[in-house]
């Protein structure tokens, strides 16, 4: 081959396009089986979980929108798509990936049975159990080409969520997830494991679940009232599921006479730093939380 084909035979290669990698086979939340031609670099995220944990793996870029949830903060010059987007709002960002979980795909099936009409990948992922988190993390780096962060992404997060707990024993805690009912969190969620890991006991430990696969279970007033013994803090999620606050709950003649209400142990967390799976979010959550429980007021006998 002369000077000049060879030239020419390396242009041709710098300006064919490359394919940007294999087709990615992923089953979601709902059993479908969705296929990509490759990572996707134009993606609309409608839970804020997702949306957090490809911004800790480097894919901000990658995002087209987000939404209305989403911490202004974190998400600031992106587009915010209402709760229930309409079929316009999506094709007109031009993605192809939409990412949902099962809540909101089954609460708006026409709209995701249209956008898969037009073309648009739409995958149905849930808020991982504590124990696929990193796993969870891998499948968004697949997802998103950022395969080697989100190595080191899960191998971080596995650090984090194997640290001993802050406290021998435990401080007895227990969490209002939803005020109005007093629900608390059910043993296996994300909200009772990080309790746990920044030395928490979860005095409500033994709580059924709301239904199967629900993060809440119900307690009570008078449930509560009969564990008060064990009760070091209370702590108050606050967000969609629960607008009550330490001071009305302190305020509550119900609960004034507890230990921890008399002790000024009632504190309160956001719902998203206690409940929600993200990276971002693990590390200083988890350090809050123990501040929290090492927080020393005056003993109540």
């Amino acid at each position: 081959m002369n000077l000049i084909k060879l030239c020419t035979s390396f242009l041709l290669v710098l300006l064919i396009p490359q394919v940007a990698g294999a087709a990615i086979t992923v089953k979601d939340a709902l059993g479908r089986e969705v296929t990509l031609p490759g990572p996707a670099s134009r993606i609309v995220s409608l839970y804020a979980g997702h949306t957090e944990n490809l911004i800790a793996l480097g894919a901000r870029e990658s995002l087209a929108a987000c939404s209305v949830t989403d911490d202004k903060k974190l998400v600031s010059g992106l587009p915010r798509l209402p709760l229930r987007p309409g079929v316009e709002q999506i094709a007109a960002l031009k993605p192809d990936l939409v990412l949902v979980r099962s809540m909101q795909a089954n609460a708006q099936t026409p709209l995701f049975m249209k956008l898969r009409s037009l073309g648009v990948h739409v995958l149905v992922l849930d808020p991982p159990a504590w124990n696929e988190f990193a796993s969870y993390l891998e499948l968004l780096g697949r997802l998103s080409g950022r395969g080697k962060e989100a190595k080191k992404a899960s191998l971080r997060a596995k650090k984090l969520m194997n640290q001993r707990p802050g406290r021998a024993g435990g401080v007895g805690v227990f969490l209002v997830a939803q005020g109005r009912t007093l629900a608390t969190c059910e043993s296996g969620s994300w909200a009772a494991r990080m309790l746990a890991l920044a030395g928490g006991r979860n005095v409500a430990a033994g709580a059924k679940p709301l239904s199967p696969g629900s993060a809440l279970a119900p307690f009570g007033p008078e449930r509560l009232l009969a564990s008060d013994a064990e009760i070091d803090a209370i702590v108050l999620q606050q967000g969609a599921m629960n607008g009550m606050t330490a001071k009305e709950f302190s305020r509550d003649p119900r609960f004034e006479s507890m230990r921890a209400v008399r002790a000024g142990r009632v504190y309160e967390v956001s719902e998203a730093d206690i409940s929600r799976p993200s990276l971002l979010r693990l590390e200083a959550s988890v350090d809050n939380l123990r501040k929290l429980f090492a927080d020393e007021r005056v003993s109540v006998k």
